[in-house]
């Protein structure tokens, strides 16, 4: 009977093995070599650095990244599947943005730079229905994603339904993973806060989740409420982290929507 020794030579001796140029890591100071050999489908010659340690271990966490941002990009594509957009603007733009008021012109300037210079800080537009506010919120959002950055527009009357739906044992993604996703993007629209309706107190607990996991990161946020009916709304921790480094554009204006109003 063959040693395992005579077995492991001959198998070595067919695809013929040869080291040199052995170096040793500066990271782990394991040692790593340029070997050779014949690929046993192929039959040919083969020239490669094996890798030390360290460099196993940075290949297998950057699939692993690779890997968990895949399965963040299939959550997020899901997520968007269902409409949180209105239909009305959900092919709105900067440029699409037409008003012939002055203040609006500026604030769609302004919100543009700061989502193209990428600058600190959060953003409020306040104002009367039909003014244009989720039509440059919206706006904002996709040049963000223009920019490579990822960024999410939300009703968030739509967005405390999504959260409902999570407790379905067939939604496919349970509630805490809907606000880490919520929470994690460059970006975040949460349109209309303060129009949600029911359990005022369950909205406001799931609100606070969301502004305070989004405190140091990028939020637009509009509102049909002045400050003291929104405070009364949303709760004053909710209004006190929304307040933070926050800048606020009002757009207090007659509604597009009711240039084309039919006469009765």
């Amino acid at each position: 009977m063959q040693s395992f020794k005579d077995i492991s030579a001959g198998i070595i001796g067919k695809f013929q093995f040869e080291n040199s140029n052995r170096s040793c890591c500066l990271r782990c100071h394991g040692e790593y070599h340029f070997t050779k050999f014949n690929d046993p489908r192929t039959g040919e010659r083969v020239e490669r650095w094996t890798p030390c340690g360290c460099e196993v271990l940075d290949i297998m966490e950057a699939n692993q990244a690779a890997a968990r941002k895949l399965n963040e990009a299939k959550k997020f594509d899901r997520f968007n599947q269902n409409s949180l957009v209105n239909p009305k603007i959900k092919d709105a733009t900067f440029k699409t943005f037409v008003t012939d008021n002055k203040n609006f012109q500026q604030v769609a300037r302004d919100l543009h730079g700061f989502v193209s210079n990428w600058e600190e800080g959060n953003v409020l537009l306040y104002g009367s229905y039909g003014t244009g506010k989720s039509h440059l919120a919206i706006s904002a959002t996709k040049l963000a994603i223009n920019q490579a950055r990822t960024a999410l527009f939300i009703s968030v009357p739509k967005l405390f339904s999504k959260i409902k739906d999570t407790y379905n044992n067939k939604s496919g993604m349970t509630e805490d993973e809907l606000i880490s996703m919520i929470n994690n993007v460059d970006l975040l629209v949460l349109d209309d806060i303060g129009a949600e309706s029911g359990n005022e107190s369950w909205a406001q607990d799931k609100l606070f989740l969301i502004l305070d996991g989004r405190q140091g990161k990028r939020t637009i946020y509009t509102t049909n409420l002045d400050g003291d009916t929104l405070e009364a709304k949303i709760g004053g921790r909710n209004y006190d982290r929304m307040a933070d480094n926050l800048k606020i554009y009002t757009m207090v204006g007659d509604s597009h929507r009711r240039k084309n109003k039919p006469t009765w």
